[in-house]
Formats: structure tokens, C-alpha cells, sequence
């Protein structure tokens, strides 16, 4: 069961969103004070982080900036309650994480659970590990053909900490390798319009320095991927997110 901490100091919302939330099957810690709320960050672990931006006893950007500092991998676990967007919002966030209308119950709780599936999806991960990429959101070109599993797939990396750029097939990779740089580059070994084959060529001629950022994933074992691309690491499509996000760190970074 995953973890809720909902902070804010109107009782009415406080009852509805506890009971709302319970229904999910979170696990629902409530405080009506900042201070409350940072003494229960500083007692227990929390998966997702719900608070009202005005809420007794300071700022709730306060709160978010000593709960990062503590913990950075809630650095994107925060949903913020607000009727309108504060106007110092984005100067305290950063685009890391969201804010919602409190009453607008099916976008929270929408927010809800993609934060309590990231948690459980970063369970796999050390908090070196997570802390690393809630703080320098590593760049990743990520190349699928197939739509429903490019989209599928942004939106878990993304949750993982990844900066991720799509591209649905290889020809439509090199374009953007032809402008810039990522920190790591996950492609599908099989597809119509420039295949993973036909891709990494092209950055062996043209962007070498590139060729050891390369990781494949396949449905099938290529016979002929450690022919092309001797060394480059293959993961099997389905492989639990993460492993794979561990070799994709470890590329990342040098490893």
C-alpha cells in the first residue's frame, strides 16, 4: 500500500480527500500545519506528498524546498492544491512536479496514483541512485516505432527521472542526433523507417563519440546485433523497469 501525507488546514477538504484517497487504497497520514507536515517527512517515508500551497503556519514552497533537501527523490512526489497557479509556483517547483484545483478530485486523482507508481517503480532503485536522477534529469533520445509503446515508455522514464526526447523510428533519431547531444540513447533493434542497426552505423560514421551511449532492446535476439554493434548492451522488451533503468544509468554516466 502506498504512502500518502495530505496536509491543509480546511477541514471540510481535509474529509473529503481523506475519504476519497482511502478508497484508493493509500495509505492516508494527515496534517493540518506545515510543521506537522515536516515532522511526518522527517519520521517516515512517504510515496506522494499532497498539500495545499496556502496552508497554516508559512509557505508550502517552504516545505517542498526542506522536503527535497531531506529526501530528493520527492522532488517530483509533490501534488500542490490551489485554485489558480500561485504566482511564485514555477519559481519553487521548476516544473517538477503539479498543481490542481482541489476540487477537480479526477485530475488528483489522477496525479495520485502516477506518483504512487513512480514510487513503486523507483522501489528497485538505491537513494544514491534516485537522487542522482531527480537531480540531473539525464537526457534520452528513445526510439520506438511502435506508438502505443513510445508513448508508454516516455511516460515511465520520464517518471523515472529521464529527460526523454521520442523519436518513432531510426531515420527520425538521427535527425535529432544531428543537432545535439543526450546523455543516453534507447532504440528498438527492429523497425520499418531506419532500423537500431542502420542508426547505430550512423553514428559510428558520424557521431562516434556517441557509439558507447548506445542501448538496444528487442522482442527477439538479433543474431547479428554483436556483429554491428559489438558490446552495446540489449535488453529484452518487458525486462523489469528497474534493470533497465540501472543500465541505462550506468551508460549515462560513463559506466
Amino acid at each position: 500500500m502506498s504512502a500518502l501525507l495530505l496536509i491543509a488546514d480546511d477541514n471540510i477538504l481535509l474529509d473529503y480527500l481523506g475519504q476519497v484517497f482511502e478508497t484508493r487504497d493509500l495509505d492516508v497520514v494527515i496534517a493540518t500545519t506545515l510543521r506537522a507536515g515536516l515532522e511526518h517527512l522527517g519520521a517516515r517515508k512517504f510515496d506522494v506528498v499532497v498539500s495545499g500551497w496556502a496552508v497554516a503556519g508559512g509557505s508550502s514552497g517552504a516545505l517542498y524546498r526542506q522536503a527535497v533537501a531531506r529526501e530528493p527523490g520527492l522532488r517530483h512526489q509533490f501534488v500542490f492544491l490551489a485554485a489558480d497557479p500561485p504566482s511564485d509556483l514555477e519559481q519553487v517547483i521548476e516544473g517538477r512536479t503539479a498543481c490542481v484545483d482541489p476540487w477537480d478530485v479526477e485530475e488528483l486523482i489522477r496525479l495520485v496514483e502516477a506518483g504512487a507508481r513512480r514510487a513503486q517503480e523507483q522501489a528497485g532503485l538505491s537513494d544514491k541512485q534516485r537522487s542522482w536522477l531527480a537531480g540531473d534529469r539525464p537526457e534520452l533520445l528513445l526510439v520506438e516505432d511502435g506508438a502505443l509503446e513510445l508513448m508508454a515508455m516516455v511516460r515511465v522514464l520520464d517518471d523515472f527521472g529521464f529527460e526523454v526526447t521520442p523519436a518513432d523510428c531510426g531515420n527520425a533519431a538521427i535527425a535529432q542526433l544531428e543537432s545535439r547531444d543526450f546523455h543516453v540513447i534507447l532504440s528498438d533493434w527492429y523497425m520499418d523507417d531506419g532500423s537500431g542497426a542502420e542508426l547505430y552505423q550512423w553514428i559510428a560514421e558520424h557521431r562516434p563519440a556517441m557509439k558507447q551511449r548506445v542501448v538496444f532492446m528487442s522482442g527477439a535476439a538479433p543474431r547479428e546485433a554483436a556483429t554491428v554493434a559489438p558490446g552495446r548492451p540489449l535488453i529484452s522488451k518487458g525486462q523489469d523497469s528497474p534493470q533497465l533503468v540501472e543500465t541505462l544509468m550506468r551508460v549515462a554516466r560513463g559506466g
